[in-house]
Parts: C-alpha cells; sequence; structure tokens
C-alpha cells in the first residue's frame, strides 16, 4: 500500500509567499486584524478565568511558552492600542511585569483595578489570548486605537526582541 504525502499548501500558487515574520497564528492573526476602534482584547496567563461564551485563542503549550511577554510584544507588533487595563495586583505581586508593560505604553493611559473589576471588563473583549505564563497578575485588557494616521503614528509601539 502506498500513501501520498499529505501537503497543506497543495492548492497554493507556487509563487505566494507565506507570511514569514509577526504572528504567524492564523486565527489570532485574524481577530487582530479584525478589530475596529475601540475593540478590546485580553492577553492573559493560564489561570485566568477566561468566561465560557468567550472566543480563546489558547496558545498554550508548555510551562511558561510562550510567555506573557511574548503574547505581548507580538499583538503590539501588529496592532495599535490606545489605553490598557490591569489588575492592580501586578503592583505589589508582579512589579517587573507592571514596569515593563509601563515602558512599552508610553502614550497610552494605563487604568489599575480590582480583579472583580478587570473580569467584569473582560467580559465585553472580542477575544482572549492565553499564554502559558504562571507568573501572577499577568493579564492585561488593551484597546485598540483609531487607524487615523496621525493617532496610529503616535501610538504605535514596535517591539524587538
Amino acid at each position: 500500500m502506498r500513501f501520498a504525502a499529505y501537503s497543506p499548501h497543495a492548492n497554493q500558487k507556487r509563487n505566494e509567499q507565506m507570511k514569514k515574520s509577526g504572528v504567524l497564528n492564523a486565527r489570532l492573526m485574524r481577530e487582530l486584524t479584525a478589530l475596529g476602534h475601540l475593540d478590546s482584547f485580553v492577553i492573559c496567563d493560564a489561570g485566568f478565568p477566561v468566561p465560557p461564551e468567550s472566543t480563546v485563542i489558547d496558545l498554550a503549550l508548555i510551562d511558561g511558552v510562550p510567555s506573557f511577554r511574548q503574547a505581548l510584544h507580538a499583538a503590539l507588533n501588529e496592532v495599535v492600542v490606545e489605553s490598557a487595563l490591569l489588575v492592580d495586583c501586578i503592583l505589589e505581586f508582579n512589579t517587573p511585569l507592571d514596569a515593563h508593560i509601563c515602558d512599552l505604553l508610553v502614550e497610552q493611559p494605563i487604568e489599575y483595578v480590582s480583579f472583580d473589576e478587570f473580569r467584569t471588563a473582560a467580559t465585553k473583549a472580542r477575544f482572549f489570548v492565553r499564554t502559558a505564563e504562571m507568573k501572577p497578575c499577568s493579564n492585561i485588557l488593551l484597546v485598540s486605537a483609531s487607524g487615523v494616521p496621525d493617532v496610529a503614528q503616535r501610538l504605535d509601539v514596535r517591539v524587538t526582541e
């Protein structure tokens, strides 16, 4: 018996290029590009209680892979955000991550709220990106910015590893 080799690209034209940088996860890229002005999304740690009816892009593979920072960097390189919401306990339990987020989001207002308030706000998110982060308070709600060029240029964040 002979088996034909499976090729997911069998129907692709030979000249088409695969996406080779930035977010490679097709579902995540689709959700990010569908964001409109004032739409929100959440990047969360492995233990965050995502509402059951929510759209979840689960990136978790093994403990810490991918990390919250990796997912945040990838998202910020793809979309422009105008504000962020963090859980106030990050100030006590994960100060290095808080400092890192503040270093990245220089132009964006960052609001700190209780965990319960964060969970309530998160119910309005278009989607959740679940990471394999195990450090506490590694959750952020990001609000997408306007596509107006002056605004987008001012709020754009580029992260290089």
